[in-house]
């Protein structure tokens, strides 16, 4: 399932700063963005790898409907 349009339009900066720094937030955006640079910062920081979304979905869930297989390997590892 893909992002709502609006939100697909976003760019991933915007939404860290209008979030404040929610790690397990910004893990979540950037699964689905398929920006492994900052997942793995999410991650060194402390965001769990297994949180869910109001979907129930996980950042691994979300980069395999994309296609981020890199990140699906960072994860899975």
């Amino acid at each position: 399932m893909d992002l709502s349009e609006n939100e697909s339009e976003e760019d991933l900066e915007t939404m860290i700063r209008t979030k404040g720094g929610d790690w397990n937030w910004q893990l979540q955006k950037s699964s689905q963005k398929g920006d492994l640079e900052h997942l793995k910062k999410c991650i060194s920081k402390g965001a769990n790898i297994n949180v869910e979304d109001k979907k129930k979905w996980t950042p691994l869930i979300w980069s395999a409907c994309k296609g981020y297989i890199e990140i699906i390997r960072y994860l899975i590892s």
